[in-house]
């Protein structure tokens, strides 16, 4: 398959990367820093660009069987705006434009299961990543 990662640079995408070129398929990643690409492969193609590029966007995913987006928030603590949010808007237009219908996301945020028992951990952990990671 022909797939296109996003946050490829990040700990969980250089992994997802890894991992599907070990599987033998052909990979497209968009990345502000080429330099930031850990391996090196002949199914690699490494496109350098920004997610707020839609041109860029939409060049990488063309041709995609599938996109996996390992993107992630800012954790800069002064940093504004919601270009996560953004840049998937613009991921899922460029899908749509090329026809692309699988989407994997891994994403931070979870949501409770009314299953779930309640603890005390489940309840602080919440409020400190708030607090340490407001852009999250």
């Amino acid at each position: 398959m022909q797939i296109t990662v996003l946050g490829a640079t990040g700990k969980i995408g250089r992994l997802v990367v890894e991992r599907l070129l070990a599987d033998g398929h052909q990979v497209t990643v968009l990345v502000r820093t080429a330099a930031k690409i850990a391996v090196a492969h002949p199914a690699l193609r490494v496109r350098v660009g920004q997610l707020s590029d839609a041109d860029a966007v939409r060049e990488t995913i063309a041709g995609a069987d599938a996109v996996i987006s390992a993107l992630g928030p800012t954790l800069k603590p002064g940093a504004t705006g919601t270009p996560l949010t953004e840049g998937t808007r613009t991921v899922v237009a460029a899908m749509v434009h090329a026809g692309v219908r699988r989407f994997i996301g891994l994403a931070t945020p979870s949501l409770s299961d009314p299953r779930d028992r309640p603890t005390v951990k489940a309840k602080v952990l919440p409020v400190i990543a708030k607090l340490m990671f407001p852009n999250a």
